[in-house]
């Protein structure tokens, strides 16, 4: 409905009303009566918007022309503001607030209104985006009783209500308040007695001091700021894991002890990870980010739950620093503050490009990367002692094998005579045995669900549909350290070259263990502590072919490096891709034994369609000769740099000596990172991932891609500082910013 000039509307005693501000503000006076009476259909929900008039933008209520003509408000002028005749009319047809809205305006209300316009209708930002500014200390008539300008403030306050200031408390009374104040504690009677004993005129001074000193007083301030931070020791969801987080508690402990600023605090905890150099205390801080609720269902869709970790960062960096609901614009526009849903994902950029999963560990204790190590200085000074001894045995071992290309060059051997290497398990899924399988070797299978017997490439395979798999007890649990060889024949179906998910595993030992899987029709393999980050894995650049038999084969060599490993397609090297090269923690379980599972991941879809036959798992590396001969090649010509692998391992003595010395070192190395403990961080990715408006908020939703940036409305993000998150805490802590210190001396 658009505002109309109505008659007698004109009166101005509202002008003469006593009881009216001779200055009428808006932020105190106007603001409240259009939030509360007139945003519901003039505000800034578009959907709900009446007659294309909004009233809580400037630009709204005095520029943008009525469709029945003229403007809302026009400053200076009650004859052409049409809000002013509205607001007066007796027409229930013309009457704003309208009638059946049930609210209504006051006649006070209407005359500040009123008068608002008469004086130039002077437009402000909330007063909370404002900066803060110095205001005078008022005058007071007791002036003998404040003992600074606070204490102003308060009597003031008191005066205009015609109270009085109550009585200085008596010494225990002061001692009681201000121990509880500073430390959470009451004070001691031996505290008491020392306090009433000590008649200096700086006995107070002396106490507060004291109680400044206190490890009491870190614990105490850093509980406020630990709700704030959503601190907690377990992950939230399921089953509610235990997560060991309490390094950064007592960061934060120490922090307020140490008396660290609180632009420090903050920015140690935003972006310590981003500063020059960071310390391990500075890296430590970055926990802030990720004290979120993590789960760990399997069922998860990880891409869902990393978005709803950003979209937590985002909502506790609104509430911590700028007391503001910042998640209302995670779907749509702020009804109430200046924030769009724009500035909302512009925000979400800042914290979008953590190299994190979508889901914890279910059945260990590894700890969500990225992860901080956090050794003692003993443990660090032997961990970079073994780094010095690890990296001089490696130049050790490729030295000797330079030297020993002349020997090679002589060596006389078309193919080494030992390519008969024992596997430790051999499995030819020729029959089932009720629930098990049995395999060569004495080695028994257990059904996870029964597969049925199919024609294999050899006599019979299993065939498998995501469910069926078997367990095998004590195979496959290799540290990072050690070298092994997988092979098997595989007969992929179109179901499964098509299937996206890095759920279709053709064989499997959990994701903090080693796995070799079909992935959208490639061959992948992963060794991992922790994915993504604490991870090696490698993928086939091509595809393996779909209904036929396929030997595929992954072999590794010990070296936690991604070179380490290598894969076969029907007995020839693959070309493959990189995709993670990071992995410097064991990939065995803590607390259990994990079997081998072959077509089958629990709480997972295994291999969707298709036959598996001919399985093979050795304890050491094969060289490619070796695994042509398992794939059916009899005519093998053996690669020359593959066999020269082979001629130092088994020709060579001193590079075979300098090898097990090298291998010893890893292994110490290995055995040291295990009892360290970890913490999850914030890292910055290499090349930042890209975040976009999401519609209605939803993860899979991508609407237009935006940049990090901060809302307009609070201050314009600074020139010369990064679009990162080190760049938004300078933003925050911008002299100019006026929330982030209003914000934090109201909570204090």
């Amino acid at each position: 409905m658009t505002l109309l000039m109505t008659a007698g509307c004109g009166s101005e005693l509202h002008s003469r009303d006593a009881t009216l501000p001779e200055v009428v503000d808006y932020n105190f006076h106007v603001r409240p009566i259009l939030s509360d009476r007139c945003y519901a259909c003039h505000g800034p929900d578009a959907n709900a918007r009446q007659a294309g008039l909004r009233l809580d933008e400037e630009a709204g209520a005095k520029q943008e022309r009525l469709a029945s003509g003229g403007y809302a408000v026009v400053p200076g002028s009650l004859r052409k503001s049409r809000l002013h005749f509205r607001i007066h009319s007796d027409d229930p047809e013309v009457r704003m607030p309208p009638p059946e809205s049930k609210l209504s305006l006051s006649g006070h209300e209407i005359a500040l209104l009123s008068r608002w316009i008469e004086q130039g209708a002077e437009w402000k930002p909330h007063w909370s985006f404002l900066p803060a500014a110095d205001l005078p200390v008022p005058a007071v008539q007791q002036s003998d009783w404040p003992n600074n300008g606070i204490d102003h403030f308060t009597l003031a306050r008191l005066e205009s209500e015609g109270l009085t200031p109550a009585p200085e408390g008596d010494p225990g009374t002061l001692l009681r308040r201000v121990t509880l104040d500073l430390t959470g504690l009451p004070s001691t009677l031996e505290e008491l007695d020392a306090f009433l004993a000590d008649t200096s005129a700086h006995a107070y001074e002396k106490v507060v001091d004291r109680l400044l000193d206190s490890p009491a007083y870190g614990e105490h301030m850093a509980s406020m700021w630990l709700d704030i931070a959503r601190f907690a020791d377990t992950h939230g969801y399921q089953n509610d894991r235990d997560r060991n987080v309490w390094p950064w508690r007592d960061w934060v402990v120490e922090a307020y002890n140490e008396n660290l600023p609180f632009d420090t605090f903050a920015t140690w905890q935003l972006a310590g990870d981003l500063l020059p150099n960071a310390t391990l205390n500075q890296r430590l801080a970055t926990t802030f980010n990720r004290n979120h609720r993590q789960t760990n269902e399997g069922g998860s869709i990880e891409e869902e739950f990393r978005t709803e970790y950003v979209a937590d960062r985002v909502n506790t960096v609104g509430a911590a620093f700028m007391g503001l609901t910042l998640e209302c614009a995670r779907c749509h526009d702020h009804k109430y503050d200046p924030i769009t849903q724009a500035n909302y994902y512009g925000l979400f950029s800042f914290f979008n490009n953590v190299d994190e999963s979508g889901q914890t560990s279910h059945f260990t204790n590894a700890v969500p990367v990225p992860a901080l190590d956090l050794p003692t200085p003993d443990d660090k000074g032997e961990l970079d002692r073994l780094a010095r001894e690890i990296e001089s045995a490696e130049r050790a071992v490729d030295n000797i094998a330079e030297m020993s290309r002349l020997g090679f060059t002589s060596w006389d051997q078309p193919l080494p005579p030992d390519t008969d290497p024992r596997p430790i398990l051999t499995c030819e899924f020729e029959r089932l045995n009720g629930p098990t399988l049995p395999c060569h070797d004495g080695k028994q299978g257990t059904a996870v669900f029964t597969p049925d017997v199919v024609p294999g490439y050899e006599g019979h395979a299993m065939a498998f549909d995501g469910e069926s798999g078997f367990s095998f007890a004590g195979m496959g649990e290799f540290r990072r350290t050690h070298p092994f060889t997988v092979s098997l024949w595989i007969n992929p179906g179109e179901e499964t070259g098509a299937i996206i998910h890095r759920t279709q595993a053709a064989l499997d030992a959990g994701s903090r263990g080693w796995e070799l899987v079909l992935l959208d029709g490639r061959l992948v393999a992963q060794l991992a502590h922790m994915w993504p980050q604490n991870a090696l894995r490698v993928q086939t650049i091509d595809t393996l072919p779909l209904g036929d038999w396929t030997h595929v084969a992954m072999t590794y060599d010990g070296s936690s490096r991604a070179s380490g490993v290598r894969l076969y397609v029907n007995g020839l090297l693959a070309d493959v891709e990189t995709v993670r090269d990071g992995l410097n923690r064991h990939i065995t379980y803590e607390n259990m034994k994990v079997p081998l599972q072959i077509a089958y991941r629990f709480r997972d879809s295994g291999l969707r369609s298709g036959a598996v036959d001919e399985l093979r798992l050795y304890d050491r590396k094969l060289y490619g000769f070796e695994v042509a001969r398992l794939a059916g090649i009899t005519e093998v010509t053996p690669d020359r740099d593959d066999l020269f692998q082979w001629y130092l391992a088994h020709e060579v003595t001193p590079w075979q000596r300098a090898q097990a010395v090298l291998q010893t070192l890893r292994e110490k190395e290995n055995t040291l990172f295990e009892g360290i403990p970890a913490i999850m961080v914030t890292e910055e990715m290499s090349s930042p991932r890209t975040a976009y408006i999401l519609n209605r908020g939803q993860y899979d939703a991508k609407g237009e891609p935006v940049e990090p940036h901060t809302p307009e409305a609070i201050l314009p993000f600074p020139d010369d500082a990064p679009r990162n998150r080190l760049g938004l805490a300078r933003w925050l802590f911008h002299p100019e910013h006026p929330l982030t210190a209003r914000v934090a001396v109201n909570r204090y």
